[in-house]
């Protein structure tokens, strides 16, 4: 388990809580599979949920990877919900079709009457995009069809809820590159609109979560945990920057983590897109040592 997490959790003083508990057991058997971990704080109407943290799972070690999340499943009774061939299907993905996975923790909501819950991500392979389709638009149906697969980074997602729920979510990332070509450029425009499709230009990386339990948001990258710390234009001129430096402004344990920011995410909404100094909903990522 990182020291930095420990610090944090110390500092933040997390409550103790089950799943907590069974996701700092998952970091410590998968340690030595582990790329790296990431905090997160997220801003909703006003308040602030600190309860968030990411184990991301290192490329190269599909099969140890697979047999952690395997028995993690096993201490979920998880079971994948619309998912085209159930608890099978998932463990071909796990054995046959994913580059990479990660684990996420995210803390119980009250005010919002969330439980606590495990989220299991996969990345899957790019060579797996046509094994992935038919499942994507199962488990998302409106999922435009139209969408392109062939240069994308394809995330599926589970959130295992404390009350044995779970939800899917389909995550579909996007290099700075991409979209230049037409087909790509395209769909973000109809899918989120004009402004989304701009902010995405001027991010190193980006990319919209689909979501069967929550919002959907747009992904807005600035150091994501597979590219290098070589500059890029979006660290200091990046719109989103404004809300983050205000958030942090309030949060010191944010504000001394600021030059490891990963990730950005905001509501697919027009106010939230127009990334105002106080934003209606936005979750920032930074890695931890």
């Amino acid at each position: 388990m990182s020291w930095e997490y420990r610090f944090l959790k110390r500092e933040l003083a997390l409550p103790a809580d089950p799943t907590l508990d069974l996701f700092e057991r998952f970091s410590e058997r998968a340690y030595g599979l582990m790329d790296a971990m990431e905090w997160s704080w997220s801003f909703k109407s006003g308040r602030c949920r600190h309860n968030r943290v990411f184990w991301l799972g290192a490329p190269g070690h599909a099969g140890a990877t697979a047999c952690h999340l395997k028995w993690l499943g096993r201490e979920l009774r998880f079971e994948p919900a619309g998912l085209d061939g159930g608890l099978p299907t998932w463990h071909e993905l796990l054995d046959c079709h994913t580059e990479r996975a990660a684990v996420a923790y995210a803390g119980a909501d009250p005010p919002e009457n969330r439980p606590a819950a495990l989220k299991l991500y996969l990345t899957l392979r790019p060579q797996s995009a046509s094994v992935a389709q038919p499942l994507l638009f199962s488990l998302m149906p409106r999922l435009p069809h139209e969408t392109p697969l062939a240069s994308a980074t394809i995330v599926l997602c589970y959130a295992v809820y404390a009350t044995g729920e779970a939800r899917s979510r389909v995550y579909l990332m996007y290099n700075q590159q991409d979209f230049d070509a037409p087909e790509v450029s395209r769909w973000l425009a109809a899918a989120a609109g004009e402004r989304a499709l701009a902010l995405s230009r001027s991010h190193v990386r980006s990319g919209i979560s689909f979501k069967n339990d929550t919002t959907d948001m747009l992904g807005l990258g600035f150091r994501p945990s597979d590219t290098s710390l070589r500059d890029h234009p979006c660290w200091w001129n990046s719109p989103a920057l404004d809300p983050i430096f205000e958030a942090a402004g309030s949060r010191p344990l944010l504000r001394q983590r600021l030059d490891r920011l990963s990730w950005v995410t905001v509501a697919l909404s027009p106010e939230a897109l127009a990334l105002p100094m106080s934003i209606p909903e936005m979750n920032v990522y930074v890695k931890l040592d």
